[in-house]
């Protein structure tokens, strides 16, 4: 028996629960409200090794949950599982024939293909859409290596390796790592463009401010600032020979994108002013970032600092274009 549930293009590959959340949602074009009215605010949680986050907490300030009011979620912990001796891969075939795609972590030490196989021990986000019994594998969307590169893509995974990397992930980082995620979209949830949030969090960019529900942590950084703190990150690692962090640059570039899509739906709207010129300087600012993430890669290769110079003053100009447009485009909305 075979069953492959349907994926859309994610907006967003960044981060794992971004990419898994709009691969699964954006199958529904009434999600596109929701996603343009969040994906706004930008964070620094502390975590050098984290520097540009989307601020988006769940009701515990947890910002890595994949769920969101489009999808359906049930929740079962690892000791559950072992404590009633259920069969891992039953529990994922019936959760794929009942429509819902499968999230968990796992140890990617025991995954072919994946860059940390045989190499370290590190959980991560995996994510499953489909399964062959046949051929005894699940269909897997995620980072994987293909002619030595780090790609997003999809595979197979063998149903033996993911039980070895699922039952050998001894890494828990956060309370959501010993839990299996079954998200089914809700068909039934309807979201309205919210103009009046969409300003908000606008003017919250801008201007930096703190939201912080949850732990008013003094290291954390919000808005624009997260530029300067990315800037300091980069800096030490150039001066330590470390490598550089790739999805941060692929992070700022897809928040650029979203803000072109944004406007543009702004524009459809005809609620203000054409927003044409801002979106244009929005998808001049994602293709800066992205000529950044290709000159970081090649550093990584390289270890050509000379190469590097000027990326330091490039991140502060793109904050200083970029704080110019939100002024532009807050102060139109304002006039309404």
């Amino acid at each position: 028996m075979r069953k492959v549930l349907s994926l859309a293009q994610p907006i967003m590959e960044s981060y794992l629960h971004h990419a898994y959340q709009t691969s699964i949602i954006g199958n529904e074009e009434k999600s596109m409200p929701w996603v343009l009215s969040n994906y706004i605010q930008l964070y620094f949680d502390g975590n050098d090794a984290l520097p540009v986050q989307f601020y988006m907490p769940d009701e515990t300030g947890y910002t890595w949950n994949v769920a969101c009011p489009f999808l359906d979620v049930q929740l079962i912990k690892k000791e559950t599982i072992t404590g009633l001796h259920l069969d891992i891969i039953e529990c994922i075939i019936y959760a794929l024939n009942n429509e819902s795609y499968v999230i968990t972590y796992i140890n990617e030490n025991h995954v072919p293909q994946k860059p940390s196989y045989q190499n370290r021990d590190f959980s991560h986000m995996f994510f499953i859409y489909g399964y062959d019994q046949e051929k005894k594998v699940f269909h897997h969307l995620g980072y994987n290596m293909e002619n030595n590169n780090r790609k997003f893509g999809t595979i197979e995974v063998a149903f033996q390796d993911f039980v070895d990397a699922y039952y050998n992930n001894p890494e828990y980082l956060f309370h959501s790592h010993d839990k299996l995620f079954m998200a089914k979209p809700n068909c039934n949830f309807q979201y309205d463009f919210n103009v009046e949030r969409v300003l908000d969090q606008l003017q919250q960019l801008l201007h930096s401010n703190r939201q912080q529900q949850f732990n008013d942590d003094p290291n954390h950084v919000f808005g624009l600032d997260v530029y300067g703190n990315f800037r300091r990150i980069i800096q030490q690692s150039l001066e330590n020979g470390n490598e550089l962090k790739i999805p941060p640059f692929l992070l700022l570039a897809e928040h650029k994108k979203i803000m072109q899509l944004r406007l543009e739906y702004m524009n459809r709207l005809k609620q203000f002013e054409s927003f044409q010129k801002e979106q244009n300087r929005y998808r001049q600012l994602e293709q800066r970032l992205i000529f950044l993430r290709n000159a970081a890669l090649l550093y990584n290769r390289t270890k050509r600092s000379e190469a590097m110079e000027s990326m330091m003053d490039e991140i502060m100009d793109i904050r200083a274009e970029e704080a110019d447009i939100l002024d532009t485009i807050i102060h139109r909305m304002n006039l309404g």
